[in-house]
C-alpha cells in the first residue's frame, strides 16, 4: 500500500511504503477534521484532496485493532504495579511516577539514576561510654538510635572498710557516705570438680580401694585378689604340701587342736 501526503493536486508527494494485507491506518487527519478509523487493503492509495486548502495532517499506520481508537492512544500505554501493600495505574500520557523515600530515607535522581540515602538523626557521630562513664541511648520504633549521651558512674563514696565474716562467708563493705553493701564468698556453689587439688587430695572411696591395694603385700602361703570394678580385696590361705607350707588338717583322733595348740592324743611307738 502507498500512502501519498501532498499540496497542488499532489504535485508534491511522500510515498509510504507498507506490506502486509492487515496493515491499516489507525489514524487519519484530512484538513481541519479527524476521520473515522479505516481499513485499506493492499494496494490502495490514499491522496490529498483537489486544491491547496486541503492536506493529510497526521497519517499512523499499524496493525488492526478489534475497537476504535480512543482519542488519546497514549492511554493505552500503562504500568500496573504493587507495593506492600495497595496497588496503582500509571498512565504514561498523563501521569508521573514518583520513587519517594519513607521513613528515615530521602531519594534523589541524577542523571537517570535515583539515589536512596538515609536521613541524619541528629545523633553526633562518636564513641560514648568509658571506664568512668556510663553510655545513655535512645532508640526509635524503627531501631534507630535518636539521641546519645553518657553520665559518670557513681561509687557512693570512697570505700571505708571490708569486713569478712569466715563463719558465715559475708563481705561488708562500707563506704563513706554511709552506704553498706553485703555479699557472700563461699565454696557453696562449688564442688571438688571446680577446684584444683594440693598436695592433700580429697578423698574418694576409689582412692582408699587402690591405696590398700598397694599397701598389702603377698606372703608365704597367703593370697590376695583385688577386684576393682567390684570393690573388693580377698585373702586367701594356700594348702600345704610337702613342698609348700600353707594350711593343713589334723586327725582328730591322733591330734587336738585348741586355740591353735596342736597336741598329740597317744603316742604309740608299735610293737618290736
Amino acid at each position: 500500500m502507498v500512502i501519498k501526503v501532498g499540496i497542488n493536486n499532489g504535485a508534491v508527494t511522500k510515498n509510504v511504503a507498507v506490506s502486509g494485507e492487515q496493515t491499516v491506518v489507525k489514524k487519519l487527519t484530512v484538513g481541519n477534521s479527524d476521520a473515522k478509523v479505516v481499513r485499506l487493503p493492499e494496494g490502495d492509495t490514499v491522496t490529498a484532496g483537489v486544491g491547496s486548502q486541503t492536506i493529510i495532517k497526521s497519517v499512523t499506520v499499524g496493525r488492526p485493532i478489534s475497537s476504535p481508537i480512543n482519542a488519546d492512544d497514549n492511554l493505552t500505554r500503562r504500568l500496573l504495579f504493587q507495593g506492600d501493600t495497595g496497588s496503582d495505574t500509571l498512565y504514561f500520557a498523563s501521569n508521573t511516577l514518583s520513587l519517594v523515600g519513607g521513613t528515615g530515607l530521602s531519594s534523589t535522581v541524577t542523571n537517570n539514576q535515583i539515589q536512596y540515602s538515609l536521613d541524619s538523626s541528629g545523633v553526633t557521630s562518636g564513641t560514648y561510654g568509658s571506664a568512668t562513664r556510663i553510655p545513655i541511648l535512645s532508640i526509635d520504633r524503627y531501631g534507630r538510635v535518636d539521641s546519645a549521651g553518657s553520665v559518670e558512674i557513681s561509687t557512693g563514696g570512697d570505700i571505708s572498710n571490708i569486713i569478712y565474716d569466715s563463719a558465715t562467708g559475708a563481705l561488708t563493705i562500707n563506704t563513706s557516705n554511709g552506704s553498706t553493701f553485703i555479699d557472700s564468698i563461699n565454696l557453696n556453689p562449688f564442688t571438688t570438680n571446680d577446684l584444683i587439688e594440693g598436695s592433700n587430695l580429697y578423698y574418694t572411696d576409689e582412692r582408699v580401694d587402690d591405696r590398700v591395694n598397694n599397701l598389702l603385700l603377698a606372703g608365704e602361703a597367703i593370697g590376695l585378689t583385688y577386684n576393682d570394678s567390684a570393690g573388693t580385696l580377698q585373702m586367701s590361705v594356700e594348702l600345704a604340701t610337702a613342698t609348700n607350707p600353707g594350711a593343713a588338717s589334723f586327725d582328730s583322733s591322733q591330734f587336738a587342736v585348741t586355740a591353735g595348740a596342736v597336741a598329740l592324743n597317744l603316742v604309740d611307738g608299735g610293737s618290736y
